[in-house]
């Protein structure tokens, strides 16, 4: 990948990851969720888990044992 494009990437989740924090303080996040309408909870839990698939490390090159 890009440099760049990981960079962002890199700030865009910091920025998330702090913005979370400011709600968690305020209030929960998951009972501020829970007080939204369906679709938007499920529109959360879908972009939540497609986010984990993009960004996540899912392949596997070499069964970790074998480095032992």
């Amino acid at each position: 990948m890009n440099l760049r494009f990981e960079f962002f990437v890199a700030i865009a989740s910091m920025l998330f990851l702090f913005g979370i924090a400011l709600l968690q303080r305020r209030e929960g996040v998951w009972k501020r969720l829970a007080e939204k309408p369906q679709w938007v909870r499920w529109s959360v839990y879908y972009g939540l888990i497609v986010a984990i698939l993009l960004f996540g490390n899912v392949r596997s090159d070499q069964f970790i044992y074998f480095q032992f």
